[in-house]
């Protein structure tokens, strides 16, 4: 029906792709009740906006510009991971303008992956374009090492306890 028929012009199965096309039947198909739809279209923007990004033959390939914007895509589906890397493109300027706010913003909406919880922290410590925070900092990293057992934020929450960062001094749990 309308969703294979969506995926077949999204992949371009069968014949030339047509993305926008494909897109357009999918999101029919999910408004008729078909909520596959939905991930179907999340990993298909994830996975052009990761290949671009690949490809990208150094920082001023325009076709990183086109990443960014598949990214964004997935992102808005829903889609964690595609998130997490709009939100790192956003912060280093990679295809886009750097805009810490907006990146910190996508970095939150994929704080159920470990490495977004940690540098949702480290963005929020060292105030890298944001105001600095260490207060939630140290929820964050606290979050990633009882969560994921990161080492990274385990060091960065003994390091808040040493030294009353964001938390109140505490030698013996540093």
């Amino acid at each position: 029906g309308m969703a294979d028929h969506g995926r077949c012009l999204l992949h371009g199965l069968g014949g030339a792709a047509a993305p926008e096309q494909g897109e357009a039947l999918l999101l029919a198909a999910q408004g008729a009740g078909w909520q596959q739809a939905r991930g179907e279209l999340e990993r298909y923007w994830f996975g052009h906006g990761l290949a671009l990004l690949r490809a990208a033959r150094g920082a001023e390939d325009p076709a990183l510009k086109q990443a960014v914007a598949s990214l964004r895509r997935a992102a808005n589906s829903g889609h964690r991971r595609a998130a997490f890397m709009l939100g790192e493109c956003l912060r280093h300027g990679t295809g886009t303008a750097i805009d810490p706010i907006e990146a910190l913003a996508w970095l939150r909406r994929a704080v159920a992956l470990p490495d977004a919880k940690v540098i949702v922290g480290d963005l929020l410590y060292f105030g890298q374009g944001v105001p600095r925070d260490p207060v939630e900092a140290f929820r964050w990293y606290q979050r990633a090492a009882v969560e994921h057992q990161d080492a990274y934020a385990m060091y960065s929450c003994g390091y808040c306890l040493l030294h009353g960062e964001g938390v109140e001094r505490d030698f013996g749990a540093a």
